[in-house]
This record gives C-alpha cells, sequence and structure tokens, in this order.
C-alpha cells in the first residue's frame, strides 16, 4: 500500500512540475512577444489581447486533463497536453527571439 501511495504522490508531483512550466512558458512567451512587437514598432493592447485569449483554450486542455488525472488516477492526457502546451510555447519563444534578433543555439536559426 505504501508504494501506490508512494507513486500517485510522484506523480502528482511530476504533473506539478509540468504544469507549473507550462504557465513560466505562456507568460515568458506573452512577454517575448510584447517586447516583439515594441521592437517592431507596432504594439497594440489588442495584440495583448489576442495573445492572451489564444492562451485560454491551453488551460482549458490542462484543466480537462487534471479532471480526467483526478477521476481516472491516470495522467497520460494531462502529461501529453501539457508536453503539446510546452513544445508549442517553446517553439513560439523561439519564434519571438528571432525576430527580436537573438540567436539560439549559438548560430542564427534562419
Amino acid at each position: 500500500m505504501e508504494t501506490i501511495i508512494q507513486d500517485i504522490i510522484n506523480s502528482i508531483q511530476d504533473v506539478n512540475v509540468m504544469l507549473t512550466l507550462c504557465v513560466v512558458f505562456t507568460i515568458f512567451d506573452t512577454i517575448t512577444g510584447i517586447f516583439k512587437h515594441f521592437k517592431a514598432g507596432n504594439f497594440k493592447s489588442s495584440e495583448v489581447r489576442k495573445g492572451f485569449l489564444n492562451k485560454i483554450p491551453w488551460y482549458l486542455a490542462i484543466l480537462f486533463g487534471y479532471v480526467i488525472f483526478i477521476i481516472i488516477k491516470n495522467n497520460i492526457l494531462l502529461i501529453t497536453i501539457t508536453i503539446a502546451c510546452l513544445f508549442s510555447e517553446g517553439s513560439s519563444i523561439c519564434e519571438n527571439f528571432k525576430e527580436l534578433g537573438v540567436t539560439i543555439g549559438g548560430k542564427d536559426n534562419d
């Protein structure tokens, strides 16, 4: 019984780390997107609002995955959703950096 409880605790801790990373990535993507628009000279508050609204489906999907995790004690859907979120937001951050003129990995990403 102790091993089952420890496995559940470990799963929850892994999920919490992934959820935290998703929040950090979405916030960082928003910040780099704002900087990108400032640099381009086309910053509008409506673009920030649009960017934020584009993040809501990720949070809804994560919430759905979390509910499934709570109900059936299986976190595979939640992990899949969070990995997809991390890849998507990470890619967007890289694109923002590229448009800001920042090279990633020591080479130009043309």
